[in-house]
């Protein structure tokens, strides 16, 4: 009888806030294992990717030319790769919160810029690398914002029941 009042209440069953504290860690814990992956896979493409532009390049084309630019500009391609798995991890959340407006909304203004910039900023082969970094840090900017947006409001409304 007294391991269990230790655990919890007098009849040995668990007390909400232990179960808050534990649902808390659970999550803290599947995040950090979320962004190692995300980390890991962000890397590992990255660097894949890159390797493939440099060295593949015939796979690709025949012409030595179009070769030369694809290895050439491979910082932005890169630095777009190691972004992707981080989106992705912040996108799912906003998924399982259902703010699917918002995710609707966010790539549509995203989209619009990415061929915005395509169509009338971008004069070369390296820009369109960078317009797609570019990208890529909107993405991961906006959902990984609305991520913790969503996540203090949460907490806010917790404290303050």
């Amino acid at each position: 009888k007294n391991d269990d009042v230790a655990k919890g209440t007098e009849d040995g069953s668990i007390s909400n806030n232990e179960k808050e504290t534990d649902n808390k860690r659970g999550l803290k814990i599947l995040l950090l294992r979320l962004g190692i992956l995300a980390t890991s896979m962000g890397l590992a493409s990255s660097q894949v990717g890159v390797w493939i532009l440099k060295y593949c390049g015939s796979y690709f084309t025949r012409d030595t030319s179009m070769m030369t630019m694809m290895s050439k500009h491979t910082e932005f391609f890169g630095l777009s790769l190691l972004l992707h798995p981080f989106i992705m991890l912040f996108e799912g959340a906003i998924i399982a919160t259902r703010d699917l407006p918002y995710l609707c909304f966010s790539y549509l203004v995203t989209m619009i810029l990415l061929l915005s910039q395509l169509r009338f900023a971008t004069s070369s082969f390296g820009g369109v690398w960078r317009a797609l970094f570019v990208f890529q840090i909107l993405r991961a900017t906006l959902c990984s914002t609305r991520f913790f947006l969503i996540t203090v409001r949460r907490k806010k409304v917790a404290q303050a029941l």
